[in-house]
């Protein structure tokens, strides 16, 4: 069962392999959004608005998908650590980083 820590918070959670880190962030009460607004107006998890950015660490992490390599073009050469967390299929332990 893979171990979440998200930095920000200080906060640890335990999930299902396989499950939707923003699903999971926000079913356990930390927000992937940095603010009201991108938490009211957002694509639900759809890949298409780029808001629930994240940082994250891991061992055994899948590589950014289409959607996430079109959304982050710019910005992954840069950073290859940042992800879309309406992407990201938990598969192992990974710290989260908020932005």
């Amino acid at each position: 069962m893979p171990e979440l820590y998200f930095v920000n918070e200080n906060k640890k959670i335990n999930v299902e392999d396989g499950m939707n880190l923003r699903v999971v962030s926000n079913d356990s009460g930390v927000g992937v959004y940095s603010n009201i607004f991108k938490k009211l107006f957002n694509c639900r998890g759809k890949g298409m608005c780029g808001t629930c950015l994240v940082r994250i660490e891991g061992e055994k992490i899948e590589p950014p998908n289409e959607i996430e390599n079109k959304k982050l073009k710019k910005k992954l050469p840069k950073d290859p650590n940042l992800r879309l967390a309406c992407q990201l299929t938990i598969s192992s332990d990974l710290k989260i980083h908020t932005l």
